[in-house]
């Protein structure tokens, strides 16, 4: 299964994960919208601490069979570009998450601003 988003769905949430949802075609199962207003995300493996700093476990902490350098295979050491799954329910990955905590954007920074136009 792909994942994917709904900016329709995910609207004015800032909410980690709002408007995702797993499914083979990129239709949207609560709005029903599908083409420009959902967007197929990559799926990003959690790489675990080593205790080595800067170098992580060099396996994915949802299976450790998914190791680095496979081809198309994309992990990360930071919790919060994490979109696996799998990864998100290990014990490892909500362990650093609360270490070192989920970002969001507050409302008040939440806003378009345009470029200043030329006189």
């Amino acid at each position: 299964m792909k994942l994917f988003r709904c900016l329709n769905c995910a609207g004015e949430s800032r909410e980690r994960g709002a408007g995702e949802f797993a499914a083979e075609s990129g239709v949207c199962r609560k709005c029903k919208l599908s083409g420009e207003h959902v967007v197929e995300l990559e799926c990003i493996h959690y790489d675990p601490p080593s205790g080595v700093p800067g170098r992580g476990m060099r396996h994915a902490a949802c299976d450790d069979k998914i190791k680095i350098g496979q081809y198309g295979l994309m992990m990360t050491g930071e919790p919060s570009a994490v979109t696996c799954r799998a990864c998100m329910k290990s014990p490892v990955w909500k362990l650093n998450a609360a270490l070192c905590g989920l970002p969001t954007t507050p409302a008040t920074l939440d806003h378009v601003t345009e470029p200043p136009t030329r006189r």
